[in-house]
């Protein structure tokens, strides 16, 4: 059955089946089991490359595209995917805590069923419009964040609710696009709205999946669903850049370096060979065919480690 406008209106996406304080307390939970300012980014990026991998599974040629604005000024960002987009009847059921559409599909990268709602609890403003080429749904939460704390008194619900005929984005029938607003400072960590651009550049590439490992053990060619990724920045003076693009692939240290300090794994094999040590002392390894890592089938790894040849 379709879901209405009417049904999406004023829907308690947080049924209350306890007491308030202990859903306030539940909520916190959430928000708490995050650690890391970029936390936000990791979620959404997380979801928008899921989202792009799927529909790659089923339509063969389209425009991959994940576009990021990133606004310090005003403490929000937006993330917008050309991927599989979200039903009506799926929205009221991922932003409720503990719901995932992931679980049981192989090679998804989380299915713990609260990143979603923790990019809500996170800010004042949630806003959300998606398309799955069927339906676009639009809706927004307010106050998630002042309700946790206790500055507002009844849980948010979703507003502004809109169900319309399929939209088209950047050429792409279905699409996500979520805008996270009015984000406060956590107390216990650095402030995400604080980092330079080249800094929120290095965190997006080692931080969150916009980092594809696959590049790093195969030569730099590129993995089978190449994302191409645009980044816009906006500083603390409220000047905003043009998107510019942003590679699709993990920031190895080896980038930030000269190519003398860098050296192959099979390099330094030859030197150490050789006797010439003194060539490799002080250097960065950087990963090759022959020194591949693999993590299951998914040519992935949980964490990737450089380190220096002191010799």
């Amino acid at each position: 059955m379709a879901t209405t406008v009417a049904e999406l209106n004023d829907f308690s996406f947080l049924t209350k089946t306890i007491d308030d304080e202990l859903l306030r307390a539940s909520a916190q939970n959430i928000l708490d089991s995050y650690a890391h300012p970029w936390d936000i980014l990791a979620e959404t990026l997380q979801n928008s490359v899921d989202a792009i991998d799927l529909k790659a599974e089923k339509v063969k040629d389209f425009q991959k595209l994940i576009f990021i604005d990133f606004d310090s000024k005003r403490r929000a960002v937006e993330i917008t995917d050309t991927g599989v987009g979200i039903s009506a009847n799926d929205l009221k059921r991922i932003l409720a805590p503990g719901n995932s559409l992931k679980r049981g599909i192989v090679n998804l990268r989380g299915e713990k069923g609260v990143g979603i709602s923790f990019v809500v609890f996170a800010c004042n403003r949630f806003r959300i419009e998606t398309c799955d080429g069927k339906e676009t749904t639009s809706l927004e939460i307010e106050g998630a964040n002042s309700w946790i704390k206790g500055s507002k008194k009844s849980p948010p619900i979703f507003q502004k609710a809109r169900i319309e005929k399929p939209q088209i984005y950047r050429d792409s029938h279905s699409y996500t696009r979520i805008w996270v607003e009015e984000i406060p400072v956590r107390e216990t960590e650095e402030d995400l709205f604080a980092y330079t651009r080249p800094r929120l550049l290095h965190v997006l590439r080692t931080k969150t999946a916009i980092g594809h490992t696959f590049p790093l053990f195969n030569d730099g060619k590129r993995p089978s669903v190449n994302i191409r990724v645009e980044l816009s920045f906006t500083g603390d003076t409220g000047v905003k850049s043009s998107a510019e693009p942003l590679d699709y692939s993990y920031a190895s240290p080896a980038e930030y370096l000269k190519k003398s300090d860098v050296v192959t794994w099979d390099r330094y094999q030859e030197l150490l060979l050789s006797g010439i040590r003194k060539e490799c002392s002080w250097k960065v390894f950087s990963q090759d065919r022959n020194s591949h890592i693999r993590y299951g089938q998914r040519n992935q790894m949980v964490c990737v480690c450089f380190f220096t040849i002191n010799l």
